[in-house]
């Protein structure tokens, strides 16, 4: 995390780093997948209050050692060692620590610091028991250290997630209330904490104040150009605003530092698809697949992904996979989509079929009633509920071909005025004319 804070020097997320731990891939393969060019690596002991680092570079080309070194301190001063080794490493490269050196460090509280690792583990698993044990990890740490601003970051993206994990279930929107006073807190007592503002730009995303949520990670990436994150959450942003090429890029960012995020892959795989370019969408979801089989988040676009490939097979089963799950968990736009296919493949009557055995299954007011009877073109029942739609989510009806039989339809204009999101259609669609031509010019 030092480390990437260093001018123009690339530093993939420990989310990727992380996944060879305990593993026995060659050097040279992991600095491949990571599309790096050194690999730090070592060891952490401990005994009693102190604990002893052993650090060394290694020049994933040859296997050469660059630097290396063995550091016994107490485990109060963790954090003033991480930056003398990320000093040495850096002076080893010849690089400039630039902003890094920011004076010195509080003491931490080491089972706080312990604990934040932790609540990040989970967290990143994206799951409902993962975001319960992260949650609980990271209030456990504030409870050790009250000034502790990295807990509160931790606390905050994950309250802020679980909510919108929830809305991908079809449960409206909870209060942001809970990441909103984390995230404050935690620039309260650090405000060059890049880590800190991501949740606030997702508050303010999720608000339909998109203008002010951009600058919340303009922010974040000036602190930390490597937050892989950051980049991530802000493509989202850019997604809201219409600006699908801007989307696509900062995903891809995202991914160049982050190369194993699921959350981020899956972004890429949707701009793509949304994009028209179907095959590279196609290699993209596969990458999702083969690292989490168990991820229903994107089920739908593929099965839209493989009938606009004209692999209609394929499209079937995929679509017929998402009528046979019955979880509520990351349904989304998943429904629609079933609904979508297999009407195109001549399934009329299980279209039919699963949107009323599913509409009983959804809470009563949930905008993802709306998208089901909307793909079944009953568009007068489907148009309460998709008023309803949270602000994050109103890209869904600016590129998906689920929306182009009615999209001149004077009732589609009417619920962009009610969602009031007809300037960022307008750019949306202005995009994706611009991008298709140059894909064009490109064949």
């Amino acid at each position: 995390n030092v480390l990437a804070k260093i001018p123009n020097l690339k530093v993939s997320a420990r989310t990727s780093a992380f996944y060879f731990k305990g593993k026995q891939v060659p050097l040279p393969e992991i600095a491949q997948q990571l599309g790096v060019a050194y690999v730090v690596e070592g060891s952490v002991r401990k005994q009693g209050s102190k604990v002893r680092i052993t650090a060394q570079l290694i020049k994933a080309a040859d296997g050469f050692h660059v630097w290396s070194d063995t550091f016994t301190r107490e485990l109060k001063d963790i954090f003033a060692v991480q930056d003398e080794i990320a000093a040495l490493i850096a002076q080893s490269l010849k690089l400039n620590m630039g902003l890094v050196a920011t004076g010195p460090r509080r003491a931490v509280n080491p089972e706080a610091h312990q604990l934040v690792l932790e609540g990040r583990y989970f967290w990143n698993l994206r799951t409902l028991e993962g975001f319960d044990r992260a949650e609980a990890a990271f209030t456990k740490a504030i409870a050790l250290d009250p000034q502790f601003a990295q807990a509160y970051a931790g606390l905050a993206d994950v309250r802020w997630t679980r909510s919108v994990f929830e809305s991908y279930a079809g449960a409206n929107l909870r209060s942001s209330a809970g990441a909103r006073e984390a995230t404050e807190r935690a620039l309260a007592l650090d405000p060059m904490l890049a880590e800190a503002y991501p949740a606030a730009g997702a508050v303010l995303h999720w608000s339909g104040r998109l203008g002010e949520a951009e600058q919340q990670f303009k922010k974040a990436i000036a602190l930390n150009p490597n937050y892989a994150l950051a980049h991530h959450w802000y493509s989202l942003v850019l997604e809201g605003q219409g600006r699908l090429d801007e989307a696509l890029a900062e995903s891809e960012q995202a991914i160049q530092l982050d190369p194993l995020s699921v959350a981020a892959l899956s972004s890429r795989h949707r701009y793509l698809l949304m994009a028209g370019r179907i095959s590279e969408a196609l290699v993209a979801d596969e990458k999702v697949a083969a690292l989490r089989p168990d991820f229903f988040f994107g089920t739908g676009l593929r099965a839209q992904g493989l009938l606009a490939a004209g692999q209609r097979d394929e499209a079937m089963t995929a679509a017929r996979s998402i009528v046979a799950n019955q979880s509520l968990d990351l349904r989304w736009i998943s429904d629609a989509s079933a609904v979508y296919v297999l009407r195109a493949l001549g399934r009329e009557a299980e279209a039919v079929a699963h949107v009323e055995k599913l509409l009983p299954r959804l809470p009563a007011d949930s905008y993802l009633r709306g998208l089901a009877l909307a793909a079944l073109d009953r568009w007068d029942e489907a148009m309460p509920y998709l008023e309803r739609t949270p602000p994050g989510l109103f890209s869904i009806y600016f590129w998906n071909p689920l929306w182009d039989r009615w999209r001149d339809d004077p009732r589609f204009g009417r619920l962009l005025a009610t969602l009031n999101c007809v300037e960022e259609y307008k750019v949306a669609r202005a995009t994706l004319a611009r991008m298709r031509k140059e894909q064009a010019a490109k064949k």
